[in-house]
């Protein structure tokens, strides 16, 4: 019934509440993993039911168990029902219609476990008292939350809100929280009374769920216990032993948690620093319009000193196999005007305006950029950085030296020395990037991209720069 209820309402009519349905064999490996925590629990709590695969497992697996399935969705509550009817499973069942965060229990005197698939939900489609919600209960946890977080993020909470001592708990979920800045809360909350446990991360390539394009984790927990750290292992959809166990200072220490469950690897040996000791990375430049902003065929005449040749996609970069950018005259020009237009000579100032009414005319003042620009014309193309990098794929990032002096749009970075750096010194970190720099040091997501923000570049871990003048 949950796979007509699929077919019935699209993807995008379920995307506002995250309604998206768990395939068996991972709810298999689930209840596999439950049962390292908690052998028989009086009670399991579905959170999130939406048509009850979870309930029904449970039902089946806890022979003596009492299943409890929270679900928003009135039309999907009356599917779990006729579901467990049909199935004779329903006398140690119910169906609470409500929101999860909203569920009171009572006192326990045997374990719980919460299981389910927590709806992913960004941020921007959570009502404001449910963010004062989450901010207030992280706060009795002495952390402050974020109110980027995600729905999913909330569940994790409400387990906590509602667990006790000896009740344990097995969500998957998307696993941007393992990485992005608002997982810090979750992050936090694991090492901090939800007694994070373990966490089973899919390759990015592994789309688990064919009606949602994200990564995914399963993370289990023993509420109240002390781990004094986790575990990590990627997941191929069976469970598996641990690639590693974690300590609780070194996951308090780390800004991400992803590459923990990827197999070790090192890039070097004497990899001790990072690009960011050496080098500022800034994404390059967006315009806003690039149809406006990139010179074509129906661009207006501008002066030459307003057209820059700059990179526009990221394969500029990658067909260079390593090597520099050294010719400018392949590259497109990027239009980047003057704030103050009076310092233009006359003649060109005219020709500038009339490229402007022009751009007013085709849009130029209606993106969310020109509008929160001043003034609005003003692109402000960031200098000509010495290296420049892809920051997105299935393959490692490509480095570049930038000879040509170009500029960047936003589809590559920029590295810019913080002190002076020779060109043998460049072109030999350059190349020992392009060989060594693996994809576990960047960003996951579904459908194997990996991405590299600023951020994440800067802590790509590189020989000290020393070794590079010797090798120059």
């Amino acid at each position: 019934m949950g796979e007509a209820y699929a077919r019935i309402f699209s993807p995008e009519e379920r995307r506002s509440t995250g309604t998206t349905f768990t395939p068996a064999k991972i709810i298999s490996q689930m209840f596999d993993l439950a049962a390292r925590l908690v052998r028989d629990p009086g009670l399991v709590v579905d959170c999130g039911a939406g048509s009850g695969r979870f309930t029904i497992a449970a039902l089946r697996h806890y022979r003596k168990a009492h299943v409890l399935a929270c679900e928003i969705n009135p039309l999907l509550a009356l599917i779990i029902r006729a579901t467990a009817r049909v199935a004779g499973l329903d006398s140690r069942m119910k169906v609470v219609l409500g929101d999860f965060r909203a569920l009171k229990l009572p006192r326990r005197s045997t374990p719980t476990l919460f299981i389910g698939n927590p709806p992913y939900v960004r941020h921007h489609d959570i009502e404001p008292h449910w963010k004062r919600w989450y901010q207030d209960e992280l706060a009795r946890h002495h952390i402050t939350g974020s109110q980027l977080a995600g729905l999913h993020l909330h569940f994790f909470l409400k387990a906590r809100q509602l667990g006790q001592p000896g009740d344990a708990g097995c969500f998957i979920t998307s696993a941007e929280w393992l990485d992005v800045n608002y997982g810090k809360d979750l992050r936090k909350l694991l090492l901090n009374g939800l007694g994070g446990h373990t966490v089973h991360l899919f390759p990015a390539a592994h789309q688990l769920f064919a009606d949602a394009l994200t990564t995914s984790a399963i993370t289990t927990f023993q509420v109240g216990q002390t781990h004094h750290g986790m575990g990590f292992t990627e997941s191929n959809g069976q469970p598996r032993r641990l690639t590693h166990w974690v300590p609780t200072q070194e996951l308090q220490e780390a800004r991400a948690w992803s590459s923990f469950a990827r197999p070790l690897r090192q890039t070097a040996t004497e990899a001790t620093a990072t690009l960011g000791d050496y080098f500022l990375i800034h994404r390059g430049q967006v315009t806003g319009a690039n149809h406006l902003w990139i010179a074509n065929e129906a661009t207006p005449p501008l002066p030459a000193s307003c057209l820059f040749p700059a990179v526009t996609h990221a394969k500029e970069i990658i067909r260079l196999g390593g090597g520099p950018l050294c010719d400018p005259t392949n590259l497109q020009r990027v239009i980047d005007l003057p704030a103050d237009l009076g310092a233009l000579p006359a003649r060109d100032r005219r020709v500038v305006e009339a490229f402007i009414a022009w751009a007013e005319t085709h849009g130029g003042t209606a993106s969310y950029i020109a509008q929160h620009r001043r003034p609005w014309w003003r692109v402000k193309l960031k200098a000509p950085p010495s290296i420049i990098m892809t920051y997105m794929g299935r393959r490692p990032p490509v480095f570049a030296r930038n000879l040509a002096d170009a500029r960047l749009l936003n589809i590559a970075h920029g590295l810019y020395p913080r002190t002076p750096i020779d060109d043998p010194t460049l072109d030999a970190l350059v190349g020992w990037l392009n060989e060594h720099v693996l994809l576990s040091s960047g960003r996951a997501y579904a459908g194997g991209l990996i991405k590299f923000e600023p951020g994440e570049a800067m802590r790509i871990p590189i020989p000290p720069l020393e070794h590079f003048v010797h090798v120059a």
